[in-house]
């Protein structure tokens, strides 16, 4: 009977373990441990920003700033937090002639697991940023010499994203075999891409939203057929050349449009400019030039605070499905226009545009993601179901809540069904909503 009463506490403790996965948010950090502002005080604003896991400073090769690191990683553990470590000894760098001589690398990598990898706030090592076709294959060795010393750890390769035109850079005219391959030839179940033209203006703006859900599209049916697989992305949390991030709205968008697409992970491109020297025309950052907070660090802050609890460990545990969008009359960014299934028979929002995202999980039921695209008014969404469905709505606490439905004729006539129910909601601009439908 106590082996019995035992056995079902672990399952019931691994089952809790795999609903509650946290959803990792990070943010790309630049700057060189020695120019980094007081441990104490970046640490506490990484927390009040909602990361999960932050970047750590460069720890350069020669460098005297280890003392620095161990705080840091101290203080994440003490928060809460899982740190990613920038160690040069294990970046892209000092893995250049892994290909012919594998021995100086696993040297470096042993050196960076002595010191780091038994702390319990150490999430892994960035590897490189941004490889392109003279790089890649050093980077998927060097992934896999990383893996194999250190399983349990990330090991942070960010991919370039796809453009019409950059297919010679990434050495690949498709994304689709490219993303295939790295996996494949890197063996890492994990891996990151950037892509910011999802806040282009002016010109530029219609052809950024479709270049930004075509590379959503292409990771998502990447993770579809690489099982086991997940992506992260690089979300902007600042102004840019000709990308402005103007409100709140922006990150919510941001948030909500790639948690619908599938990825299990956001990195912000980037929360701190203090040290930046003013890099290009990077502007109005969470952490400006000078050090201060501005408006956008209460925005980040409530926006990651806000998602993590309400969907964070839900969107870790549901596989991605169909996609598509409403509002459009032709695909956009290769995502075609919602035109009903055996679920859910229509989805209207009026003119403003909204994805429309399905998941399941793995006992069977299935889930369906509603984002509002507009950023500047609210949408009213009404929802068509099949007569049977229960369908409940993921509230704020994270718990599936009953929601009334009523019948329609008018759309069961129009869709030629016996009976269709009807269920509407008020989307925000950018706001997300989840329903299990069964």
């Amino acid at each position: 009977m106590k082996k019995c009463v035992f056995a079902a506490v672990l399952a019931l403790s691994a089952f809790v373990a795999a609903f509650c996965e946290e959803f990792p948010i990070a943010g790309w950090t630049f700057m060189k441990a020695e120019q980094q502002r007081p441990v104490e005080v970046v640490v506490k604003e990484w927390k009040e920003l909602g990361l999960t896991h932050p970047m750590s400073p460069i720890l350069r090769v020669n460098s005297k700033e280890h003392a620095r690191i161990r705080r840091m990683l101290d203080l994440c553990q003490e928060n809460g937090m899982k740190l990613i470590v920038h160690d040069e000894r294990v970046h892209w760098n000092c893995a250049g002639k892994v290909l012919k001589d594998d021995a100086p690398y696993r040297k470096c990598l042993a050196l960076a697991k002595a010191e780091w990898s038994s702390h319990p706030a150490c999430a892994g090592f960035v590897l490189l940023d941004e490889p392109d076709h003279n790089q890649i294959n050093v980077c998927c060795k060097a992934a896999q010499l990383m893996k194999s010393a250190m399983p349990d750890k990330i090991c942070f390769l960010n991919l370039l994203p796809w453009y019409s035109w950059i297919g010679p850079r990434i050495g690949s005219d498709a994304y689709a075999p490219y993303l295939d391959r790295v996996a494949r030839e890197s063996g890492l179940d994990m891996l990151c891409y950037d892509c910011y033209d999802q806040l282009a203006e002016g010109n530029d703006a219609e052809n950024g939203f479709n270049v930004y859900f075509e590379n959503l599209r292409e990771w998502r049916e990447f993770v579809q057929r690489n099982s086991g697989r997940r992506f992260w992305v690089t979300l902007m949390c600042l102004s840019q050349y000709h990308r402005s991030l103007r409100s709140r709205t922006d990150i919510r968008w941001q948030i909500s449009t790639a948690a619908a697409m599938g990825a299990k992970g956001i990195i912000w491109y980037y929360p701190d400019l203090s040290c930046s020297q003013g890099m290009n025309n990077n502007d109005n950052a969470p952490i400006n030039i000078l050090g201060d907070r501005t408006e956008v660090f209460d925005w980040l802050s409530y926006e990651n605070r806000r998602f993590s609890r309400q969907f964070g460990a839900e969107f870790m545990r549901l596989i991605p499905e169909g996609v598509f969008f409403v509002g459009f009359e032709e695909a956009r960014g290769g995502i075609k226009p919602f035109v009903g299934d055996a679920d859910v028979v229509s989805v209207t929002s009026g003119k403003k545009p909204s994805l429309v995202s399905f998941f399941r999980d793995e006992d069977g039921g299935r889930y369906l993601a509603v984002v509002s695209l507009s950023r500047t008014v609210t949408s009213y969404v009404t929802i068509g179901l099949r007569d049977g469905l229960k369908p409940k709505r993921l509230d704020i606490n994270c718990a599936y809540q009953p929601i009334p439905v009523e019948a329609d004729p008018v759309m069961a006539r129009k869709v030629g069904q016996a009976l269709v129910n009807r269920l509407g909601d008020y989307l925000s601009p950018g706001q997300l909503v989840l329903f299990k439908l069964r």
